[in-house]
C-alpha cells in the first residue's frame, strides 16, 4: 500500500468514491466476498455496494456492521476524516476535521470525529501496557485512597495509560502490564512479584514525571465531574477512572491511516456516543 504523506498522495489514492469503495471492499473481504450469515462465497451484485448471497439469499453491503453503516456522507469524506485524525493525533479537533472534510454541520462533524476516535481506541483497554512503564500509587483525596497509575512511555512521550483503585499494586502490574516490560517506580517495592512474573526492574527514580502529570489530570477530571465532592461509592470511582483513561488515550493514541481504516471496518456500528465513550 502506498504511503499517504501529503494531500496530493491522498487525492491520488482515495480521491473518488469508487477508489474508496474498492479499498473498503478489499479490507472487508480480503479473500473475496463471504456471506456474513452462512459464509458462502458467491453473491449477486445488486448495486455498487449491495450483495445478495446465492446460497441463503441474505443481503448485505460493504459498510453493514461497520462504523460506516447507515452513513449519508460519501466515503471520500470518511476517508479524508480518518486521514486527518491519523495525521494529527492529539492535535486533531472537530473544527479541524470540519475544515478538512468540508462537512457543513458541526453536529455531523462531531459525530464523525467521535466515531473514528472510538474505533481507534476501542480495544485499548483489553491490551496490556508494554515496553517501559512508569508505575505510581499517589494518594488521591477525592477518593480517600491511593490510585494505581501506569504510564507506557516511548522516547520520553506518553503512549498509553491505565489506572485502578486496586489496593494491591503488584496485582495491578500483573493485570495491566505485559510480562518482560521494564517497570519504573518509586515508593513501592515490587521486586518479588516482578522477578516471579518476568518483569524487568528499571533504575530507581525519585520522580515519575508522567505519573505525576496523569495524576494531576485525573484529579482535575474527578473534581470537575463531582463538583469537588468526595467519592464514597467505589464502583462509581472505578467507572470514572476508566472513563478518564479512555478519554486520555483517545487523545494521544497514534495510528497509521491504513490501520485506522481497518479498525473502522472491524468495529460494530456505534450508536451510543455519550460521554462514557
Amino acid at each position: 500500500m502506498k504511503s499517504i504523506e501529503t494531500l496530493s498522495d491522498f487525492e491520488s489514492e482515495f480521491g473518488t468514491e469508487e477508489q474508496c469503495l474498492h479499498f473498503l471492499t478489499s479490507l472487508r473481504w480480503p479473500d473475496g466476498y463471504r456471506c456474513p450469515r452462512c459464509r458462502y462465497d458467491e453473491a449477486w451484485l445488486l448495486n455498487e455496494k449491495k450483495y445478495k448471497c446465492k446460497n441463503c439469499k441474505y443481503q448485505t453491503t460493504v459498510t453493514a456492521g461497520t462504523v460506516f453503516q447507515d452513513t449519508h456522507l460519501p466515503l471520500t469524506c470518511w476517508f479524508r476524516a480518518a486521514w486527518y485524525i491519523s495525521s494529527n493525533a492529539e492535535k486533531a479537533t472537530v473544527i479541524g476535521l470540519q475544515k478538512e472534510t468540508g462537512i457543513k454541520s458541526y453536529k455531523t462533524a462531531f459525530l464523525v470525529f467521535k466515531k473514528i476516535r472510538y474505533a481507534n481506541t476501542f480495544d485499548i483497554s483489553s491490551r496490556p501496557l508494554q515496553g517501559t512503564v512508569e508505575v505510581g500509587q499517589p494518594f488521591t483525596p477525592i477518593v480517600s485512597q491511593c490510585v494505581n497509575i501506569a504510564v507506557e512511555t516511548r522516547n520520553k512521550k506518553i503512549k498509553r495509560i491505565t489506572a485502578s483503585l486496586n489496593d494491591d499494586c503488584n496485582m495491578f502490574v500483573v493485570n495491566s502490564i505485559k510480562k518482560g516490560s521494564t517497570i519504573l517506580s518509586k515508593g513501592w517495592n515490587g521486586n518479588q512479584i516482578l522477578f516471579a512474573e518476568d518483569y524487568v526492574r528499571g533504575p530507581y527514580t525519585s520522580k515519575l514525571l508522567h505519573v505525576d502529570r496523569i495524576h494531576k489530570n485525573l484529579v482535575r477530571f474527578l473534581n470537575r465531574k463531582l463538583n469537588n465532592q468526595k467519592i464514597r461509592d467505589k464502583n462509581l470511582a472505578e467507572s470514572l477512572i476508566r472513563e478518564f483513561c479512555q478519554k486520555f488515550n483517545a487523545k494521544i493514541v497514534e495510528t497509521d491511516f491504513y490501520e485506522l481504516l481497518q479498525k473502522m471496518i472491524q468495529v460494530k456500528p456505534i450508536t451510543d456516543l455519550s460521554d462514557n465513550r
